[in-house]
């Protein structure tokens, strides 16, 4: 279920907090509510996304299939994404797998961190463009 997804900074870094079971209709969700928001708002030269786990449960199979994975990944409109962070206090090794899979065949930027307070430093630190928080 996504408990919150928005802007963490304005046009630039995008949010997505998950709680309970990850599904892939949630997912599904995630993507589209996305490319509404970057379309609206989001700011060249890239827009980053922290996917927040923290609080989730269990995380459905059909989300880390690879082929619903990349599907799923190939209806965001990608021109302007950044970096990907999963942030997740103990990520799984098929998370990992999978992720890692998908966005190398995208050629999408991708990293696991096991707390927000990490993801955010390596951002700040990879994008100097960013106001920070």
């Amino acid at each position: 279920m996504i408990k919150y997804h928005g802007w963490y900074e304005h046009g630039r870094v995008m949010l997505i907090e998950y709680a309970d079971t990850v599904t892939l209709a949630d997912f599904q969700q995630m993507i589209n509510r996305s490319n509404e928001i970057v379309a609206k708002d989001g700011l060249p030269p890239m827009v980053h996304n922290l996917i927040d786990f923290t609080e989730r449960t269990s995380i459905d199979p059909a989300v880390l299939n690879l082929k619903n994975l990349l599907d799923e990944i190939l209806q965001a409109d990608l021109k302007f994404t950044g970096w990907t962070f999963i942030i997740d206090p103990n990520p799984r090794p098929v998370t990992k797998f999978a992720g890692s899979v998908a966005t190398q065949i995208l050629n999408l930027r991708f990293r696991i961190f096991t707390t927000r307070a990490e993801a955010i430093e390596f951002l700040y630190q990879v994008d100097g463009t960013l106001k920070g928080q």
